[in-house]
């Protein structure tokens, strides 16, 4: 057994979508999901996240780096499961800007 931990953040700045799976030879299965709504303060920031300055994006990266955290940790306390049973932890950030062809 594999427990993979997965924690996205979009456009829609609306929160972090978390997502815990076990995955096993030919099966995969899905622990628990759950989303962690961002406070009003943070999500307009996120909006404006294209416009700061070098200084303000740093500071909001720290911030943001600390609600991935808490989003992971309750949802490993959501599904009762150790933080030592994850072998992965998959994040690839917050969605900034996103522009389909």
């Amino acid at each position: 057994m594999a427990l993979a931990l997965g924690l996205m953040s979009g456009t829609s700045c609306d929160g972090i979508s978390s997502a815990l799976v076990d995955f096993r030879p030919r099966v995969m299965r899905v622990v628990g999901c759950r989303t962690v709504a961002y406070p009003e303060p943070l999500a307009q920031l996120l909006r404006r996240s294209r416009t700061l300055t070098v200084p303000h994006a740093a500071q909001l990266n720290i911030l943001l780096g600390e609600w991935f955290a808490q989003a992971a940790l309750r949802l490993l306390r959501s599904t009762r499961t150790p933080a030592r049973r994850v072998a992965v932890i998959g994040s690839h950030g917050h969605t900034v800007y996103h522009g389909p062809r």
